[in-house]
C-alpha cells in the first residue's frame, strides 16, 4: 500500500446453485401384513427441498395389497438455491403370504362314491379330486386349496390321503311269506339289489 493505491469497485458475484448429494431411492420388498407399506428416499435433504412420491400420475401414499408398485420420487426446491436431483424410480414389492390355515392332510369318502365335502373357512374353495373311490385301501390325490383373498394369500397345493370307508348296503329287505301247500318247494328271498 506504500506504492499503490487501493481500488474500490463494484463486482458481480454469481452464486451458483448447490448440488445435492447422498440421496438414494432403493427398491423394497416386504410381505403382505394388512398394513400400509411405503417407500422413501434415504439421505438428508437441505431445508426448503422436499420430495413427493408418485404412482403414475397420482401421488403415492402407500399400498396395502400384494403387488408390484413402480414409484417415482420427484424433488422440488422452494428456495431456488439447489439443483434438485433428477426424478428417481424404485419398486415397492409386496409379496403374498401363506394363509393362517392348516389344510387337512386327509379326506374321507365312501367306497363307490366321490370324496366327501371338506369343511373350509368362509370363502375358501378346493378342487374336488373327483376320485371315484373303488379301492378300499385308500388313494392319494393332489388338491389345491384356494383362500377367498387370492390377491394377498397363496393357494395351497398339497397331496392328501383319501381314506375310503366301507359302503353301507341299503334297500335290502327280507320278509316272510305265506303260501298254500302245493307239494312243491317254496322259498323266500331278499328283495332289493
Amino acid at each position: 500500500t506504500t506504492n499503490y493505491n487501493t481500488i474500490n469497485t463494484t463486482v458481480t458475484i454469481t452464486v451458483e446453485k448447490a448440488s445435492i448429494s447422498g440421496i438414494n431411492f432403493d427398491s423394497v420388498t416386504v410381505e403382505y401384513s394388512g398394513d400400509t407399506h411405503t417407500i422413501s428416499i434415504t439421505g438428508e435433504l437441505p431445508s426448503g427441498v422436499t420430495v413427493k412420491y408418485y404412482l403414475g400420475e397420482e401421488e403415492f401414499e402407500g399400498a396395502i395389497n400384494a403387488g408390484v408398485y413402480e414409484i417415482t420420487a420427484k424433488f422440488t426446491d422452494s428456495t431456488g438455491n439447489y439443483t434438485v436431483p433428477e426424478d428417481m424410480n424404485a419398486t415397492l414389492t409386496i409379496t403374498k403370504i401363506d394363509p393362517e390355515y392348516t389344510v387337512p392332510t386327509g379326506l374321507t369318502g365312501t367306497y363307490g362314491n366321490n370324496v366327501s365335502t371338506v369343511p373350509l373357512p368362509s370363502g375358501w374353495t378346493y378342487d374336488d379330486p373327483d376320485q371315484v373311490l373303488d379301492n378300499i385301501e385308500g388313494v392319494e390325490a393332489n388338491v389345491t386349496f384356494t383362500p377367498e383373498d387370492t390377491t394377498n394369500y397363496n393357494t395351497i397345493n398339497t397331496t392328501v390321503t383319501i381314506t375310503v370307508e366301507k359302503a353301507l348296503i341299503t334297500g335290502i329287505t327280507f320278509s316272510g311269506d305265506t303260501v298254500p301247500y302245493d307239494k312243491s318247494v317254496d322259498t323266500i328271498e331278499i328283495s332289493g339289489t
